[in-house]
């Protein structure tokens, strides 16, 4: 059984790399698949992984990569045909200790302040052919799939936003008086509460219909989900804005809940697939 030492930025750790340390919680992966000059277009990075007799060398850079400092193995996706497109990716398992692998320091973000995010280099990492996970050109398949699941998370996590804003909000505005009464007694604010009641209603019912539609292997399960997570990235975004704009003034302040959903909400339209991504797949139908 492989066992891995974790990256030195880390607190050193020996776990079990097997599949059971990562379903138990004992070890961590991170996905590396973002480079610099190619996000939402995985077709195009530019990290390559060539053959030699000692396995695969590969070379490349990684950016805005979850967990790299934290983890134990690294998936790396690389170009083994280069020349194939899509369908020359290969993903490799390769240990965080590998020597030729680093990793940058912790980006400053606006938000996910928790979340362990770098770049990270790969500078002639070898790994043995038993290294290549799933099959070898079958990257860009595999990284597809997993984007479907991501997605239908990262739309549930704006629900999560948008309910506890939503909540967040409605007591404040019971509670805070304005002229001698609750904001709450106000036509305005209590419709404006309604309306972000009904987004999140939306969001929610898209949400779990792509949800199901993935896990049944419905054949619109790429519509819902691309659909789920452009709505609910977008309502959560909203949602959250106007609870923010209801607290007032309290609502700018660092000390006020609603400020870290306010942060941390604005990169559901990004990560796992841009609005401009899900509106392309969504919209793909149109094409002549």
């Amino acid at each position: 059984m492989a066992r891995y030492s974790a990256v030195p930025s880390s607190p050193v750790r020996t776990v079990s790399t097997s599949s059971g340390g990562f379903a138990a919680g004992t070890a961590i992966a991170a996905i590396a698949v973002t480079e610099p000059g190619a996000g939402s277009d995985v077709a195009g990075i530019t990290t390559k992984a060539r053959h030699t007799d000692e396995g695969w060398v590969i070379d490349g850079r990684k950016m805005y990569i979850t967990n790299a400092g934290l983890a134990d193995v690294v998936v790396v996706g690389a170009k083994t045909s280069p020349d194939a497109g899509h369908r020359g990716i290969t993903t490799f398992v390769v240990p965080a200790d590998a020597p030729g692998l680093s990793f940058g320091t912790p980006l400053e973000k606006l938000g996910w302040h928790s979340s362990d995010t770098r770049e990270v280099v790969l500078d002639a990492v070898t790994v043995p052919d038993d290294a290549v996970l799933g099959g070898l050109d079958r990257g860009f398949y595999q990284i597809m799939d997993a984007f479907q699941l991501e997605r239908v998370v990262l739309a549930a996590m704006g629900l999560g936003h948008a309910a506890e804003a939503i909540t967040l909000v409605s007591e404040y505005v019971r509670g805070r008086e304005v002229a001698g009464a609750p904001l709450s007694g106000l036509q305005t604010i209590r419709h404006r509460v309604a309306a972000m009641e009904v987004e999140l209603d939306a969001a929610r019912a898209l949400t779990y219909q792509a949800a199901d539609r993935l896990d049944r292997g419905h054949p619109e399960a790429g519509r819902s989900v691309a659909a789920a997570k452009y709505f609910a990235a977008r309502a959560a975004a909203w949602i959250v804005d106007e609870a923010l704009q209801l607290f007032g003034g309290a609502g700018y302040l660092e000390e006020t809940p609603i400020v870290r959903h306010q942060r941390d909400v604005r990169i559901l339209r990004i990560g796992g697939g841009t609005d401009e991504i899900q509106l392309e797949i969504l919209s793909k139908r149109l094409v002549p």
